[in-house]
């Protein structure tokens, strides 16, 4: 058993480091993207104000923690050559300070501004340092930014976003700062029961059909290879407008008891025709069977959205299943005539035909101008009612 003394020089004994700095967008605190031209330097969208949340951590995590009263200063363009914010702690980490910016890139390209640090030195004055320095020290060309083209969306939606209806989106991508529109964008389009995709054409748009299962946000997101993404975001919310319910019209008075009911709906809806599911087809229109009774009948029909929603709508039908009655005149002896006039009556609104000629109808009461001849003559009376009952008569004039 023995031990082994072992000596090493390590490759430094102090190291020296800046602060080093994270720059998120402020809408989403997320880490701008480095990939479109330096991959060290972040990509800013030429032309519109970029809202900039910047990050400032210890160089090593095992450093002490940053101060609150920092500055993190912007080096830019012509038209915003300096920019500051003074730093306060971050409510996620005690040690990491931040600040916002607001910066508007007026060039394109790379190296188009810089961030740099600034701070007390609030240990050289004091115990047990006194160290005869300066009172601040200041530190620059600690982060890069790239000015690039950004694509921005222009979205109309027809008709509003409601859980479970389609809806039309026409997305319209163009340059940020040009308004030049983006042939060959892809659009992808995210949400509730939702993930479609398309691209743009000529005059950068791109349209698509969308059918949210549920409401909640859907998002909208554009890109272009060498162009910063583009991105909005649209609504579903709950329908609360009353369904909309027609039914086609039918025949007041009939002699079939079984009626076919149709209409149209909202589709989605559910509709129950007197009490009894009907089919609805994708695109809202419904049939059902009922069946009628002798008699007037009332046939309800009800539809209900998927907010629960309903609205009722009613028709009336008369099943007349029974044959007109048809009362013919007796015209006495006819002694010698050529003519005649029938006349008699008749169920109100019904067709006469006398030996298939259409007689005159007049409320309930029937007339048709006849010729006759000496000895027998048979006349067919034959009504029909507006239901499509017939009733055949026939009648015989004996001429002397």
């Amino acid at each position: 058993v023995f031990f082994l003394d072992w000596e090493a020089f390590p490759s430094h004994e102090v190291q020296i480091a800046a602060p080093r700095l994270t720059v998120l967008y402020a809408e989403t605190r997320k880490e701008i993207g480095k990939d479109l031209l330096n991959a060290a330097s972040y990509d800013l969208v030429y032309a519109i104000e970029n809202n900039m949340i910047i990050e400032v951590r210890p160089a090593d995590s095992r450093d002490l923690p940053m101060h609150e009263d920092g500055r993190v200063f912007l080096f830019g363009n012509q038209h915003q050559t300096a920019i500051y914010g003074d730093t306060l702690q971050s409510q996620t980490d005690p040690k990491v300070m931040e600040t916002t910016l607001l910066f508007t890139p007026t060039g394109i390209g790379e190296g188009i501004a810089s961030l740099g640090y600034f701070n007390k030195s609030n240990h050289y004055h004091e115990e047990p340092y006194r160290f005869n320095n300066t009172s601040t020290y200041t530190l620059r060309d600690l982060v890069n930014f790239d000015s690039v083209l950004g694509l921005q969306l222009d979205v109309k939606i027809s008709p509003m976003l409601n859980p479970n209806k389609s809806s039309e989106a026409i997305v319209t991508v163009s340059e940020i700062g040009t308004n030049a529109p983006v042939e060959g964008a892809k659009v992808v389009v995210e949400g509730p029961g939702i993930k479609t995709s398309g691209t743009t054409n000529d005059k950068g748009v791109c349209m698509l059909t969308i059918t949210p299962s549920d409401k909640g946000i859907i998002t909208f997101n554009a890109t272009m290879e060498d162009m910063v993404d583009g991105k909005t975001e649209r609504w579903v919310t709950p329908d609360e407008s009353n369904p909309n319910l027609a039914l086609n019209p039918v025949a007041q008075v009939t002699n079939k008891s079984n009626l076919t009911v149709t209409g149209t709906t909202d589709p989605g809806n559910k509709v129950t025709v007197n009490g009894q599911p009907a089919n609805v087809s994708t695109n809202g229109t419904f049939s059902t069977q009922v069946m009628l009774e002798e008699g007037l009948n009332t046939i309800v029909a009800t539809a209900t959205s998927p907010n629960g929603k309903t609205i009722r709508c009613m028709i009336t039908v008369t099943l007349d299943t029974t044959k007109p009655l048809v009362f013919v005149d007796d015209p006495g002896t006819v002694k010698g005539a050529t003519n005649l006039t029938l006349t008699g009556r008749v169920e109100p609104d019904c067709e006469v035909t006398v030996n298939g000629k259409p007689a005159k109808v007049v409320h309930d009461i029937w007339s048709s101008e006849v010729n006759v001849k000496p000895g027998k003559n048979i006349f067919t009376i034959v009504a029909k009612d507006t239901a499509g009952n017939t009733n055949t008569v026939n009648f015989e004039v004996v001429v002397e």
